[in-house]
């Protein structure tokens, strides 16, 4: 491509111009966004698709990957960004970067859509998360020609989803970087995920599922600092309810899916004690512990925390704030009135240590209190026939 590195020099400094805002979408995120746009037609028009010269043995080992991901499931800002920076270096393991909407763009695409889906993942390779490191596999110009030719490839001689054929093409790329060698799982990451664990468990019987739960108190507090940075509108009370539900539907795909395929890990004990927490996740995916999975990185280089609070942004280390009381802070004594009420019994079933004077403190009680069980009753007759009818 004409003048690849200055483009690649204006893309880097848009990327971290980015980054310095970063939740918040500005200005930077749309001119961002238009540079990338013209890089990835550049190189769509440049790649020589007929005559690429594809490896065997390369795409065998793609299709055998493809069929055992392993999915990431919890809250948005629960931790679960965390556990895929512990995963990413680990050498049986190809992670995704950064959130895939794996699900809920199943059919966002049609297979003949090619520059509109290659379009998109040169977006996601330059800038997996809004945050460093940028460029996922670096800014070499081959590396992104692969890419796009394997991606090609998958797309149209295979019948694996689309979201799929991009995993066999960092499969391809990953292969190309660091030598053939064979992968165990992929690891796709996307909040929510345990909404569509089921169908997600009809679509890959060798799918595995690992749940983050995180203290709901801190949870929201973090949440509604999301809000204020993307100008969403959200109460405590509608991230409780929600929470709610979350910890409700990890109980349930538990039961349904049984432990060999779900296994719910608490941010808490990620952070205070990682390596048991690590070595019980290794057991549960039939892989060898690895030190590596002590050290957040993204592709092999140190990854930023995903944390809401500047303070507690680090790079390439497990952050572990012990007990926080922040969200004494952050939250008002109405709202955490609504919340500890709302999430009472969900969060003592999930080992949470709410029944402390100081949590307990802010249960409603007497007539408040019958009124709140009224309406909670007939929100879980909802929620239950809401999870047979996904069954």
């Amino acid at each position: 491509m004409k003048n690849y590195s200055e483009k690649v020099e204006t893309i880097s400094k848009l990327l971290e111009e980015r980054a310095a805002v970063f939740p918040v979408r500005d200005s930077s995120y749309e001119r961002l966004s238009s540079e990338l746009q013209f890089f990835a037609e550049e190189l769509l028009a440049e790649v020589d698709f007929e005559n690429y010269k594809y490896d065997e043995e390369l795409i065998g080992a793609a299709m055998s990957l493809s069929g055992s991901p392993v999915f990431i499931c919890g809250s948005m800002k629960s931790g679960t960004t965390l556990l895929c920076h512990l995963f990413d270096s680990h050498p049986d393991l190809l992670v995704m970067p950064g959130d895939s909407h794996f699900h809920n763009d199943l059919d966002k695409w049609d297979r003949t859509q090619f520059r509109e889906i290659a379009t998109y993942w040169v977006h996601r390779l330059a800038n997996p998360s809004g945050q460093e490191p940028f460029w996922f596999f670096g800014q070499e110009e081959k590396t992104f020609k692969t890419f796009l030719a394997y991606l090609n490839y998958f797309l149209r001689n295979t019948d694996k989803s689309v979201f799929v054929c991009a995993v066999m093409s960092f499969y391809a790329v990953h292969a190309m970087l660091a030598g053939l060698s064979p992968k165990k799982h992929w690891v796709e990451k996307t909040p929510h995920n345990e909404d569509h664990a089921r169908h997600l468990s009809r679509l890959f019987p060798k799918a595995k599922f690992i749940h983050v739960l995180r203290d709901p108190l801190n949870n929201i507090v973090s949440l509604r600092k999301l809000d204020s940075y993307r100008g969403w509108r959200g109460s405590a009370l509608d991230h409780a309810r929600v929470i709610r539900g979350l910890f409700r539907i990890a109980r349930s795909n538990l039961e349904a899916l049984g432990r060999e395929k779900y296994l719910i890990v608490k941010y808490e004990d990620l952070t205070r004690d990682p390596s048991a927490v690590m070595q019980k996740i290794c057991g549960f995916l039939n892989i060898p512990f690895d030190p590596i999975l002590l050290t957040p990185t993204e592709n092999s280089k140190p990854a930023s925390s995903n944390s809401m609070f500047r303070s507690d942004r680090v790079k390439g280390e497990i952050l572990d704030r012990g007990k926080s009381d922040r969200y004494r802070r952050e939250l008002a004594p109405s709202e955490l009135r609504d919340v500890v009420t709302t999430l009472y019994i969900d969060a003592l079933k999930a080992g949470y240590d709410w029944e402390t004077e100081e949590i307990s403190q802010y249960k409603k009680r007497g007539f408040s209190y019958l009124l709140h069980r009224i309406v909670e009753t007939l929100d879980s007759i909802l929620f239950k026939m809401r999870s047979a009818a996904a069954k």
